[in-house]
């Protein structure tokens, strides 16, 4: 144990001093975070090691490993430094288990940095295809938007490139944000190499800055490419009887996994792993045509017509095949909330939707119980249900009998004071409830569960996204009854709200639960605290409605939405937007309903700088 703290403490000194000289500008805030993450799971390792649980230790530093090879797929020399800080602490900490029975996968070594070899990003061999591959259909065979890009010279015409300035080139700013290509995801790797090209200057290294980019990538005009008629995602009629989330996503999933799902190798050029992928094709073109199983490439390919069968380890069952048949033959809409959404996501939520109240409670049970273990995995759970939560702690059970009673008791009074349905479920499915005696164990949530480190002040966490729905509370010596109880509040109306309806954006929960917790716990020194911070966090933002724009932290955001949300109430809006929501309307169409117009419409920035107030 002392030799493993050793290895362990010399190598983090040597890192972080060789972290601090070599952090250049090339590594982002996001991948510092990464890296951040990484080493969190190795120390976490180290306690494990020291608590003698070698074989749970030996899982986190697997754990490290695999995040390593993830973020070092794409990392330049810069990132890559830190990352082999994090990889000699893995090297180190692995000697120590050689003489224990315990699976730990062996040390991969670190790939080559992008670019490592100090050569410049090719735009004729590495860009031109990125761009034809991802924009091809739009801009570089056509003008939408006013933006060509159909050669070198018109791209970088275009303004949407600032050579040198990634983060400030529009095609990368519009890449980053999810809104290009419309239907679809540029891969990772792609963009970080349409980065590091601008970064060293956006260089041409072709003969003919005016030849076409398809030239360029060697595409040629055949049928099967770009002369084809594109596939758009279509919504369901209603007379459909096979669903592609529900019928046709879980087959895909476990039979076309390592090959066109979830794999770095996509074989055919055929990505499966969301639908907006899957309707592009591959290099047999579109994998279906609507209406016409008979003449789509998926079905022929799945039954072995003038092909090798599909997937080559075992054809499907007749059974399976005559699903997906019958889904291209009804129109092969998509029923989804995203088409970019993972499919494995797209089937989860599928499936919840279809659950009874009790069947989803079932399945949260179990995934509350993951969860915690995940999480906490060196302390035992005990676990509590009420007719409306479940509670999971490592507190004494009659403490988490208190926190039953007093959810119950806030659920009465958030469904009063909302006026939503009694009769309903407070949230399908029943939300977990997760009860931390520390402020660290909380943040293991954010980093196990949300996929992040959450920000030293925030002290609870809520979330839902139909597959989950939970709230984390710390209750750490020290902070009162009378705190707990009101951020325990603002969760539960935060999650109930967001329960409504599918597409009820994180801001507007969190403002409507800050503002019901205030309501209810009036003499709440927290509450009055949450005033001034609202106030601060308005006062400090750069642009009307930031808040809604997913760019401020969880905190400010909701800090923020709370003052806003009181100007509803006061308008009386609130009601009205409160009353549809109940009704089972969409956010999106209440909020037209109330305001004339959508919210993208409503926060898009003023003309006029000073203008910070608009309709409310």
């Amino acid at each position: 144990m002392i030799q493993f703290r050793k290895f362990l403490v010399t190598v983090f000194l040597v890192s972080t001093l060789l972290g601090s000289l070599t952090f250049a500008q090339d590594v982002t805030s996001k991948q510092k975070r990464s890296v951040k993450t990484i080493s969190s799971t190795i120390d976490r390792a180290e306690g494990l090691y020291k608590s003698k649980n070698y074989q749970s230790s030996a899982d986190k530093l697997n754990d490290a490993q695999k995040q390593i090879q993830q973020l070092a797929a794409s990392a330049n020399k810069d990132l890559m430094k830190l990352l082999a800080s994090e990889h000699r602490r893995i090297e180190s900490a692995q000697k120590l288990f050689s003489d224990l029975k315990v699976k730990l996968e062996p040390l991969q070594p670190l790939p080559e940095p992008v670019s490592g070899n100090g050569q410049a990003v090719s735009f004729s061999k590495t860009i031109a295809p990125i761009l034809v591959k991802n924009c091809g259909r739009c801009h570089v065979n056509g003008n939408r938007g006013q933006f060509s890009a159909k050669n070198y010279q018109s791209l970088m015409q275009s303004l949407h490139v600032s050579a040198g300035r990634p983060d400030t080139s529009r095609i990368v700013e519009a890449i980053a944000d999810g809104d290009m290509p419309p239907n679809g995801q540029v891969d990772k790797k792609e963009l970080d190499s349409l980065k590091m090209w601008i970064r060293q200057g956006a260089k041409f290294d072709g003969n003919n800055p005016t030849a076409n980019l398809n030239q360029l990538a060697g595409i040629t005009n055949t049928p099967n490419n770009e002369n084809r008629v594109r596939l758009q995602p279509t919504e369901p009629r209603g007379t459909e009887t096979v669903s592609f989330g529900r019928d046709v996503a879980p087959i895909l999933i476990e039979s076309c996994s390592g090959c066109h799902i979830n794999t770095r190798r996509i074989q055919g050029n055929f990505n499966m792993n969301d639908f907006a992928r899957m309707i592009r094709g591959g290099s047999s073109g579109n994998p279906f045509v609507p209406g016409a199983p008979d003449a789509s490439v998926i079905i022929q390919r799945l039954k072995g017509i003038n092909s090798e069968v599909m997937p080559p380890r075992k054809k499907l069952a007749d059974k399976k095949i005559a699903i997906i048949e019958k889904w291209v033959a009804e129109g092969a809409s998509f029923d989804g909330l995203k088409p970019n959404s993972p499919i494995a996501t797209v089937a989860a939520v599928t499936k919840a939707i279809g659950q009874t109240h009790s069947q989803l409670s079932r399945d949260r049970d179990q995934l509350g119980k993951k969860n915690w273990k995940l999480i906490m995995e060196d302390k035992q759970a005990d676990f509590i249900t009420s007719d409306h939560f479940r509670i999971i702690g490592s507190n004494r059970s009659d403490r988490l009998n208190i926190a039953s009673q007093t959810a119950d008791e806030l659920r009465r009074k958030i469904v009063n004071e909302l006026k939503t349905d009694s009769d309903q479920p407070f949230v399908k499915g029943k939300p977990t409830i997760y009860m931390f005696e520390k402020r660290y164990d909380l943040n293991e949530l954010g980093l196990m569960i949300a996929g992040k480190e959450l920000p030293k002040n925030q002290t609870g966490r809520w979330d839902f996204d139909i597959i989950d729905a939970y709230v984390a509370v710390v209750t750490s010596r020290g902070k009162s009854e009378e705190r707990i109880n009101t951020e325990m509040a603002q969760q539960l109306a935060s999650v109930h709200v967001a329960s409504l309806a599918y597409d009820v954006p994180r801001w507007f929960a969190d403002g409507v639960g800050y503002l019901t917790a205030s309501r209810l716990m009036k003499k709440s020194e927290t509450t009055k605290q949450w005033l001034v911070d609202s106030q601060q966090v308005w006062a400090k933002m750069e642009m009307p409605f930031q808040f809604t724009n997913g760019k401020m932290g969880e905190v400010e955001s909701g800090l923020a939405a709370f003052m806003y949300v009181k100007e509803l109430r006061s308008s009386g809006k609130l009601t009205k937007i409160m009353k549809q929501l109940n009704k089972g309307q969409s956010f999106e169409q209440t909020f037209v309903s109330v305001f004339g117009m959508t919210p993208e419409q409503l926060f898009s920035p003023p003309k006029k700088k000073n203008n910070r107030r608009r309709q409310r």
